[in-house]
């Protein structure tokens, strides 16, 4: 080989070794297991094509860097014979004559190249090489273009092993180059498609129109229920191609799915709910509203859609006198701030007297990502009712205070649950003021200490100890300052209790006191 010719083969090997790995189409799957065994048989970097009549079928690596790949398998043949020609004079007669069954030639040229041709059951095959001994040094040329073809073998089988389908396609959407990941795909959904040379059919429609935005694409293997999903990005090259990469998406399809599917669940379970539901996410814009809070704010369901800030929403539930009052803006924006923040740490919860007359429990909680989930619940009833209950309260109250007895009611469990101001006169105390609860035993124990001994106070434990059958008594005491006082015990509903305290004068009989007490074990 002359100097210049290895020369050349350098310099094209220098600026090819890189961007043969995604241009050059390597050797797929032959036609058949014979003429796979033909192209690999020999040195793994030998220049060598195979033929079916003038059309290419196959091809090593470095048979596709001499034609310059990618190529069209029709249009080889006068190429090569051209290229073949100009190193090996009378190489075109020669490959002429293969189709003559039997024939095989072999041209030498310079430097020992060589020029070998035959026709076998496979194919016309014709390889190029050179004949060097082994006890020959390698010259520098040599050395340098072994050492690139190693690094382009190795790049070239980095890409075959990798799972990413990775291909080369022109701006007319004509797929050039694919590696082994994207020919397996490309068999599987369609196994009547060639995948032993470029060009390849395409795999993903539209793929063409995909600039810099990645997209997501799905293929249907015949045979499988469900589609296989692929994240595509492309990356335009400066020779106009495009670089394409498509990930598999199963995993992440599966995924959204199922939250999909989750969502719509939750979805349907809050639309039943008499609470409105509002989450905010991360970015305070609403996600998710369920039909309640709609019917409680009165804001349009539309304008919910449309995923409105959480300060729009608050904005607009004020236009709608649906918030208390405030009595400036600048305190109300205030409010907001730290109702966001509240419910950021999870102890957001308020009452709001609307101006329309109804109350609402508002409650925000933290959820994950940041989000922030609002409960709007009408509770104008219960508020109603409490407000009644507690005039009744009050009510009960005033009638007990206008005695002129000094009351004291008992629940079923023994403790006090209300008196009047004529027991806190009588006995210095009021229960009402207490932080603690005044069971009938520790009001038993203050009456013995301040009046004199008797039988009264035990008879009224053993009363309120016995839940049974009750009925109405009485006994007197006499206080230790000498007044005297009837008690009188009363059974109330549900196991309550009343004990009555009447002035009774100075002094009393013992005798008469004990025939007064009505002896409970009767």
């Amino acid at each position: 080989m002359d100097i210049q010719t290895v020369a050349g083969l350098l310099a094209i090997s220098l600026f090819s070794a890189f961007l043969a790995v995604f241009v050059v189409g390597r050797a797929g799957r032959p036609k058949s297991g014979a003429s796979n065994a033909a192209l690999l048989a020999g040195d793994a970097s030998a220049t060598r094509f195979v033929f079916e009549g003038t059309k290419l079928v196959n091809a090593t690596p470095a048979a596709l860097l001499l034609i310059d790949a990618p190529v069209d398998r029709n249009a080889v043949w006068p190429v090569l014979q051209k290229k073949l020609e100009i190193r090996f004079p009378g190489a075109r007669a020669k490959l002429d004559l293969l189709a003559e069954p039997g024939v095989e030639f072999i041209l030498r040229g310079e430097d020992q190249n060589f020029l070998l041709g035959r026709l076998s059951a496979t194919g016309f095959e014709v390889e190029l090489g050179q004949n060097i001994s082994p006890a020959a040094p390698a010259s520098v040329e040599q050395q340098a273009i072994g050492l690139q073809f190693k690094e382009l073998m190795f790049l070239r089988e980095v890409c075959d092993l990798s799972p990413i389908l990775v291909w080369q396609q022109s701006g007319d959407g004509a797929v050039q180059w694919a590696n082994r990941a994207y020919r397996q795909a490309l068999s599987d959904v369609k196994p009547d498609c060639a995948t032993d040379m470029p060009p390849y059919e395409p795999l993903f429609d539209k793929v063409a129109n995909i600039t810099a935005e990645s997209a997501r694409h799905s293929l249907k293997i015949p045979g499988t229920l469900n589609p296989k999903w692929f994240e595509v990005s492309t990356h335009a090259q400066e020779s106009g191609d495009v670089l394409c990469f498509a990930f598999h998406a199963d995993p992440v399809v599966r995924a959204e799915e199922a939250l999909r599917n989750f969502v719509q669940t939750l979805t349907m379970t809050f639309a039943h709910l008499p609470t409105g539901l509002a989450i905010f996410d991360r970015n305070r814009q609403l996600a998710l509203f369920n039909p309640a809070l709609a019917d409680l704010t009165t804001l349009d369901p539309a304008w919910l859609t449309a995923r409105p800030s959480l300060t729009a929403f608050l904005d607009r539930l004020r236009e709608n006198r649906h918030v208390p009052e405030p009595k400036n803006y600048k305190s109300w924006r205030e409010r907001i701030e730290a109702l966001e923040q509240a419910a950021e740490d999870g102890t957001y919860e308020e009452n709001w007297p609307l101006p329309t007359g109804q109350t609402y429990r508002v409650t925000g909680r933290p959820h994950p990502e940041g989000a922030v989930a609002f409960l709007f619940e009408d509770i104008t009833s219960a508020i109603s009712l409490q407000r009644e209950f507690r005039s009744e309260l009050e009510l009960a109250h005033s009638v007990l205070d206008s005695q002129d007895k000094a009351v004291a009611v008992f629940a079923a469990h023994g403790d006090l649950v209300m008196s009047n101001d004529g027991f806190a006169d009588l006995w210095g105390i009021d229960p009402r003021e207490m932080l603690a609860r005044l069971g009938v035993s520790e009001a038993t124990k203050i009456w013995r200490d301040q009046c004199e001994p008797g039988p009264v106070w035990d008879d009224l434990l053993a009363f309120a100890a016995k839940p049974g059958d009750r009925v109405n008594w009485q006994g007197q005491v006499r206080l230790k300052t000498g007044q005297g006082l009837l008690l009188e015990v009363k059974p109330l509903t549900h196991g309550a209790f009343l004990c009555e305290f009447t002035a009774a004068g100075p002094v009393f009989a013992r005798a008469q006191q004990k025939s007064t007490i009505l002896n409970l074990d009767a």
